[in-house]
């Protein structure tokens, strides 16, 4: 009796903040920051349940942002954070790829870098270093598709003083249309790849390569041999999911 009485005391003392849902959204503000925050550190179904343990020991029965709304929120977050302006004094390094490939369609993120705020010779870019500017799917991608999305981030952001690529032709012949609009602007083809590549010609081309497959994963194996292994019979089954499905519900709101 005497813990049912403590219990019952508890629930009474326990006194949440108003925390209505914003606009079409499902929950507030309140909730919903807490839920981002704990997906960061421990994932989106871990974050689920931290909040159920919590809110089972407050001794409070609501319910609660499933891993969903959670995804959502923080990707809404990332939407808000790429519209935000850049600083007039920021002159924009710009490394763009192509990745995530589902089906037909692939991910075009462009990240920026603030040329006048690098690290100093032999440091690392940190996570604050860079920026996301963009993260676009498609399912063509060709030299005049890509000048559409570089001019499209010039519009936005000014044109860069560099733009970073691999080796596709089409993210580097695509960045040339940007000298049109600053002639100072440069294209340049990251180490990494270029070091593949002449190790490659070097070599000739190995089918051995670590589980997953791919160029850099090709390199690894080349760098260290002892994670080599065969490939696979045969090519994973493509995930009946859209790009841009996924991508427009973080847009909404």
């Amino acid at each position: 009796m005497e813990a049912e009485k403590q219990r019952d005391l508890a629930k009474q003392s326990v006194n949440l903040p108003d925390d209505p849902p914003l606009g079409t959204h499902g929950y507030g503000a309140r909730v919903i920051s807490p839920a981002v925050n704990l997906a960061r550190s421990v994932g989106f179904r871990g974050a689920v349940r931290t909040l159920q343990v919590f809110f089972q020991w407050l001794g409070i029965d609501r319910v609660l942002p499933s891993r969903t709304s959670i995804r959502n929120g923080l990707g809404r977050l990332g939407i808000d954070e790429m519209k935000q302006p850049l600083d007039s004094s920021e002159s924009l390094v710009i490394m763009v790829d192509h990745s995530n490939p589902i089906g037909t369609e692939k991910v075009m993120p462009a990240l920026g870098v603030n040329a006048e705020a690098l690290p100093e010779p032999g440091k690392a870019l940190t996570h604050e270093d860079v920026r996301v500017l963009e993260v676009q799917p498609g399912n063509s991608w060709k030299t005049a598709d890509m000048e559409q999305e570089y001019e499209a981030l010039a519009e936005r952001y000014g044109a860069p003083r560099a733009v970073l690529v691999d080796g596709a032709v089409e993210l580097r012949e695509g960045a040339r249309c940007l000298q049109h609009q600053r002639e100072d602007t440069l294209v340049l083809r990251d180490f990494k790849h270029s070091a593949a590549n002449v190790v490659k010609s070097l070599i000739g081309w190995q089918r051995r390569t670590v589980p997953g497959g791919g160029r850099k994963d090709w390199f690894h194996a080349i760098v260290d041999p002892a994670n080599r292994t065969g490939p696979p019979d045969s090519a994973e089954p493509q995930a009946d999911i859209s790009l841009h499905e996924s991508l427009g519900h973080a847009r909404i709101g």
